[in-house]
């Protein structure tokens, strides 16, 4: 009686190791957070990236574009507002979003106070405004995905 007492205990044994190393083998997934506003509104870029378009594309079709671009040219900025060289290798300072907007990240901040997390009061800092604002891409909400998985804007409400 004692053997098969002890044999049962070893299967069941082997058993529990074969599922905890399965289990280690394939983890779950982690569960998909809920879509937050700007995915609903298709602002968050999907895992594909966008093509670059040359200095030439973006001339001839701001006027068609969803981004930045469009806005500030219908405003009757030049590209030279926002960069110093054309065919820049990098995008504008912060420094220079602030020469028009608010003049402070600070400010900037209080006109989002009511967005929920606030993006421009953030526990790292004074985040470089290209780092979501993309001037010729789709917005990126730095934030969110790990941390934050939802980002309330009542101006998209």
């Amino acid at each position: 009686m004692r053997r098969v007492c002890g044999s049962s205990l070893w299967l069941i044994f082997g058993i529990v190791l074969l599922v905890a190393l399965s289990a280690c083998a394939n983890p779950t997934p982690r569960p998909t957070p809920t879509p937050g506003i700007l995915e609903r509104l298709g602002q968050i870029p999907t895992a594909t990236p966008e093509p670059i378009r040359s200095v030439e594309q973006i001339m001839q079709g701001w006027r068609q574009s969803r981004y930045l671009d469009n806005q500030h040219m219908s405003k009757g900025l030049e590209c030279n507002a926002c960069h110093s060289t054309l065919s820049p290798a990098n995008s504008p300072t912060t420094a220079t979003c602030l020469t028009c907007h608010k003049g402070s990240y600070a400010a900037v901040a209080e006109l989002t106070a009511r967005v929920s997390p606030n993006p421009h009061k953030s526990h790292e800092g004074e985040i470089p405004c290209a780092e979501c604002h993309r001037g010729h891409q789709s917005f990126v909400y730095k934030c969110g995905g790990v941390c934050h998985t939802e980002y309330s804007n009542s101006r998209y409400q």
